[in-house]
């Protein structure tokens, strides 16, 4: 599993909601926009977590991560 309190994962799970912001988007849930910003942060965050826990093996078989 991916460790979620460090500096890269905190500034991927910014960079997302920065993206989605930056593209007139936000989070969903239920189909249905998230106006709350803790809400909407910690529904980034867990998308991060499922992203890297699945690509993880991948990414540093390809140098993008260390360990």
């Amino acid at each position: 599993p991916v460790v979620t309190e460090t500096p890269g994962f905190n500034m991927l799970t910014a960079e997302l909601e920065a993206q989605l912001r930056r593209g007139g988007r936000t989070m969903q849930k239920d189909g249905k926009p998230v106006t709350d910003p803790a809400e909407a942060t910690e529904l980034a965050t867990a998308v991060v977590r499922h992203v890297l826990d699945k690509r993880a093996p991948l990414l540093r078989r390809l140098g993008v991560l260390e360990g």
